[in-house]
């Protein structure tokens, strides 16, 4: 398998992960606005049917080259959605990302407050920045074993 086609759709599969989150995030905040307060979930975890009846209509696709799917990620004190993408390289690998959408804190079922800082989620990974990146990581780590091997017969706090 070529790398770079590995990458290209490891690339695209975050890029669509972290837009889907962007465009996701406002309308799930404005749908649980109206349920500030009240209970949201019962003790199982599942979503009442009022506040699954006020959701918005949330991407499930699965086609040719990758698909979406988005899901409420259960927890006792956070209202949080995962996205989950998946992107096919040549060979038919599929690559993953997610991306999580936290919409509110909760306790005891009840939505006690929604979270109003926006989904700030690069939508712009490109296959060079990337590759730049890995080759600074793998300088900076051969440093460190020329250093932790200079270093020796000692360690870096004696």
């Amino acid at each position: 398998m070529n790398a770079p086609d590995r990458l290209a759709a490891k690339v695209r599969a975050v890029n669509r992960a972290h837009q889907i989150a962007r465009e996701i995030y406002p309308r799930l905040l404005e749908a649980m606005r109206p349920f500030i307060g009240s209970k949201v979930y019962t003790v199982n975890g599942a979503l009442l049917a009022k506040v699954e009846k006020a959701l918005p209509d949330l991407p499930h696709e699965n086609g040719p080259g990758g698909g979406v799917m988005v899901y409420r990620y259960t927890s006792t004190y956070s209202l949080v959605w995962i996205v989950k993408v998946h992107q096919t390289d040549s060979q038919g690998i599929a690559h993953y990302a997610e991306a999580s959408v936290y919409v509110g804190e909760t306790d005891g079922g009840a939505l006690l407050k929604r979270e109003c800082q926006a989904t700030d989620y690069r939508t712009d990974y490109t296959e060079t920045e990337i590759r730049a990146k890995q080759a600074a990581l793998i300088d900076a780590q051969k440093a460190l074993r020329e250093a932790q091997s200079a270093l020796f017969p000692f360690e870096e706090r004696d």
